[in-house]
């Protein structure tokens, strides 16, 4: 499973309530993994790609904060796959991390990391679906 479209650079986009990915917005507003979720059966390949940002029409004025943000949206989409193409000498210490924590759970990750931040996701504003306190913040 794999996105070749680059959301991930767009990390502020609906990337957070991600049904395909196993990943929900919790009623109280936290995003939470479903560890049961098929692609996490460490035998499958769920690949992503982070390679354009202002190359691509994503524009940021803050490109090494999109660099870490959209890292940090695959490790949390659970991704073992990254395709890199351009600003690997960019942030030289988050590709790293990335490279090293790609594809770990719970289990078998050396640390643990969390982002904390408000944002509003507009993505499920008119769907009667996806609900959680405070719609769309979160």
């Amino acid at each position: 499973m794999g996105v070749r479209s680059g959301l991930t650079e767009l990390f502020n986009f609906h990337l957070n309530e991600a049904p395909a990915y196993g990943a929900h917005i919790a009623s109280d507003g936290h995003l939470t993994n479903d560890e049961t979720w098929p692609t996490f059966d460490g035998q499958r390949v769920t690949a992503g790609e982070n390679e354009c940002y202002n190359e691509c029409g994503f524009h940021t004025s803050e490109q090494p904060y999109a660099i870490t943000m959209s890292n940090l949206k695959i490790l949390q989409l659970r991704e073992n796959w990254l395709y890199v193409a351009v600003h690997l000498d960019e942030e030289r210490d988050v590709w790293e991390y990335t490279r090293l924590s790609l594809g770990k759970t719970v289990v078998t990750s050396p640390d643990a990391w969390v982002v904390l931040r408000e944002f509003e996701d507009t993505f499920w504003v008119d769907d009667p679906s996806r609900t959680w306190d405070g719609k769309p913040r979160w």
